[in-house]
């Protein structure tokens, strides 16, 4: 981690108890937690293409075709869905 990270050694200046030091420690797991997580679900989405179809989606004035795209971008999502977690799909 670069020197000037907030998670770079356990040396916080302020902190002086365990409960203190505990405090930040998870604090700072679950804050790099959730920055993998925004990171991949990012390139998740990308790699399937769920912006465009969103947009796609939202651009159809006309209701049959804007029910036709949500359905193919619901699809889209639970089949990445399924990928991510191992899940067979029913057939």
């Amino acid at each position: 981690m670069a020197r000037n990270s907030p998670d770079f050694g356990r040396a916080v200046a302020g902190l002086a108890t365990p409960e203190q030091l505990l405090a930040y420690d998870t604090a700072a797991g679950e804050a790099r937690k959730t920055i993998h997580d925004r990171i991949f679900i990012s390139k998740s989405m990308q790699d399937a293409g769920i912006r465009s179809l969103w947009q796609g989606s939202l651009a159809n004035r006309d209701m049959s075709k804007f029910w036709n795209s949500w359905d193919r971008l619901h699809g889209v999502i639970i089949k990445a869905a399924h990928e991510e977690l191992d899940i067979e799909d029913d057939k």
